[in-house]
């Protein structure tokens, strides 16, 4: 909507005339690199993603234990907080007999698996015969004709 003459509930923006927050907001990277000093970059790509993963499924309960400990007993450690968080709750689903942890990580490895799904037959065959008749035009004028004859009576 165009600025109109007389208009009194502002003023219209001029190269003298700006906000006072004028520009776009900082992106969350920018924020964050102010916030902690440290560039923000992408350092773990898709591919090492899976292959930490798949690491912390092959490992033994000490093995992650001694992973874990590390990254809270040594404040200069670089185990990253999201290994924490898997290895947390891999432990816990194992003390409670659970394997929702350990189910939805094979679900981002391998992908879910495929659930069948009949929405239309009940289980039954699908019915895939198409019936296809070739009726010449003289035979359909007729057939016409008859039923005209039936609707008329």
């Amino acid at each position: 909507m165009p600025f109109e003459n007389g208009n009194n509930t502002g003023r219209q923006f001029t190269s003298s005339n700006q906000p006072q927050k004028n520009g776009r907001k900082p992106t969350l990277y920018k924020h964050l690199k102010e916030l902690t000093g440290i560039k923000v970059e992408y350092e773990l790509s898709k591919e090492d993603y899976f292959k930490m993963i798949r690491f912390l499924m092959e490992q033994s309960k000490s093995t992650l234990e001694t992973i874990l400990k590390d990254a809270i007993n040594n404040p200069e450690s670089n185990i990253h907080i999201w290994i924490c968080n898997i290895i947390r709750a891999i432990m816990e689903d194992t003390k409670e007999g659970n394997t929702k942890t350990v189910e939805m990580l094979f679900d981002r490895l391998f992908g879910k698996s495929m659930q069948p799904y009949d929405h239309t037959t009940n289980g039954k065959d699908l019915n895939t015969f198409i019936q296809i008749e070739i009726i010449d035009k003289k035979e359909q004028v007729d057939e016409n004709k008859n039923t005209d004859n039936e609707n008329i009576q």
